[in-house]
């Protein structure tokens, strides 16, 4: 190989490597928001799925509470729901409230997966995207975790697991 090559190739090289490393720490950052912790939930009021009436911020002050923003068409969002599902009859018991938000979704289509599904907890329908806007929700699914006195204490960009679920709710418990 001659000399001119070896001017282009090495650049070429290093700019290659450069852009693979910040692809990779990019891809190994956690999924959790780094925005300043305890701000204010936007409030909102939001009609529940079955019917039943609305659901306000207001009705979860007093209680740790999770917000999930999710569509029955989001693969990962059933994934995550399986997760949830199982967590809820523990976190119930200690006060915890989850709600499901269901966002750029028919609701006919939200229903129908709710019951193969099964979720107990309260689902409202974002029907115009505006809380999920107010609350700064990028991708779906997003999950929001407030405290007691409805600040957001975090936020989980993409699927949850068992142990990332576990870890937010300990965290919102001891307070």
């Amino acid at each position: 190989m001659n000399g001119r090559y070896w001017r282009i190739a090495a650049p070429v090289s290093a700019l290659l490597a450069a852009v693979l490393t910040v692809l990779v720490v990019a891809a190994l950052r956690p999924s959790g928001d780094a925005e300043p912790a305890k701000r204010p939930a936007p409030d909102f009021v939001l009609p529940k799925l079955d019917g039943s009436g609305p659901l306000r911020l207001a009705d979860l002050r007093g209680h740790p509470a999770v917000l999930n923003f999710w569509a029955s068409w989001c693969a990962p969002c059933k994934d995550e729901f399986a997760v949830l599902r199982d967590a809820w009859p523990r976190y119930r018991q200690r006060g915890f409230v989850f709600v499901a938000v269901v966002f750029d979704d028919t609701t006919a289509a939200a229903a129908e997966f709710l019951r193969t599904a099964g979720a107990d907890w309260p689902v409202v329908v974002d029907e115009k995207s505006r809380v999920a806007l107010s609350f700064g929700v990028r991708g779906i699914p997003q999950t929001y975790f407030l405290d007691r006195d409805g600040r957001i204490d975090h936020v989980e960009r993409g699927p949850l697991t068992r142990l990332t679920l576990s870890a937010r709710l300990s965290s919102l418990e001891r307070g």
